[in-house]
């Protein structure tokens, strides 16, 4: 392994062992963010609960897709580990926001994927829904997904875009260059 300074040949400066320190710290605050995102749609289709208990009413209920067949304990521990890392993730993301320069440009480049993933939870759950006939949400959350889902895209973009814009403007090596900060 070649060394990173030319002239320290016996390993890595105390300067190159923080910046190392500090990029590792910079990934290991982005795992929360990840599973919180990852995990916002079963918490979400979890939370809004089980619409198919009581179709007493409902003689032959149509569905869009049919409901997954899951033992009601594995849901509820699935929905509850869920909701806990959502909620992991949410607070890892605004302790984030408060630790950076720019807390709008950091939620805008996250939060649109938490609310892209609770709108995934949310559309899953109309989608399995029963019904008489049509489905009348399922068609409403399929219209809806791509404007939803093209937004949300956009909103993360210009938030990511600005932030590398106002980074750059600072000039490389500046104190306050932090590169491509979410």
């Amino acid at each position: 392994m070649a060394p990173r300074n030319p002239v320290d040949h016996f390993g890595p400066t105390t300067e190159n062992r923080q910046i190392d320190n500090k990029h590792e710290s910079g990934l290991l605050r982005r795992v929360p963010i990840v599973a919180g995102m990852a995990s916002s749609a079963p918490a979400t289709w979890w939370v809004l609960g089980r619409l198919d208990r009581s179709n007493d009413w409902i003689i032959d209920p149509d569905y869009v897709i049919p409901p997954p067949q899951v033992p009601r304990a594995l849901a509820h521990a699935i929905g509850g580990l869920a909701l806990v890392l959502a909620l992991w993730g949410l607070v890892s993301l605004l302790k984030l926001a408060r630790s950076n320069r720019g807390p709008w440009r950091t939620i805008g480049m996250w939060g649109p994927g938490f609310v892209a993933a609770a709108y995934l939870g949310l559309a899953s759950h109309i989608l399995t829904a029963p019904g008489i006939g049509a489905n009348i949400g399922a068609g409403l959350v399929v219209f809806a997904a791509l404007p939803v889902g093209l937004l949300l895209l956009v909103i993360s973009l210009v938030a990511a875009l600005a932030g590398r814009r106002r980074d750059t403007t600072t000039g490389p090596g500046s104190n306050q260059s932090r590169g491509f900060v979410a």
